[in-house]
């Protein structure tokens, strides 16, 4: 959803415009007071205590929350990039000189910290599991079994050629 698409009244506005709505959408849903949002923005708390009682402002605070996670996104995104670049270069340097190696830990640290962030924020997984049969799982223990069984066997056997 865009701004466009949130049906704002042009009444109750108290002479703000649609963006500015949105910046105090955006500091009510980070700050979580229509107080600490009038710190933010600079509108008058009573102003956005009145726009939190409409029936739009929920798709307004969605769209704030949006474009704030966009941003995010964007920033994580350039972090990944730097780290990926600094990683190339140090691992081609180390392939010449294993002492040029250092750093290398720290950037992978942080490329990852990156990656997994921007993957909760997009809503991608970040991790995976494997999903296994009852059929399969019964014929691992089955096999194992029959492994430990011919263990055991192996050894009586040895026990008794002695």
């Amino acid at each position: 959803m865009a701004l466009e698409d949130i049906d704002l009244p042009r009444q109750g506005t108290h002479g703000h415009t649609p963006g500015e709505r949105l910046q105090a959408a955006l500091a009510w849903a980070v700050s979580g007071t229509s107080k600490a949002a009038s710190d933010l923005c600079g509108i008058p708390a009573s102003t956005i205590r009145d726009w939190a009682q409409q029936e739009y402002w929920p798709a307004l605070v969605a769209e704030a929350r949006q474009l704030k996670n966009d941003e995010l996104d964007g920033k994580l995104t350039n972090i990944l990039d730097l780290c990926t670049e600094l990683l190339t270069k140090r691992l081609r340097a180390a392939l010449d000189d294993p002492d040029v190696a250092r750093g290398i830990r720290d950037a992978a640290i942080v490329a990852g910290i990156a990656h997994d962030k921007r993957a909760l924020l997009r809503g991608d997984p970040t991790s995976r599991t494997e999903r296994v049969s009852a059929n399969d799982r019964l014929a691992k223990l089955k096999d194992e079994f029959a492994g430990l069984m011919q263990a055991r066997a192996d050894k009586a056997a040895v026990k008794t050629q002695h």
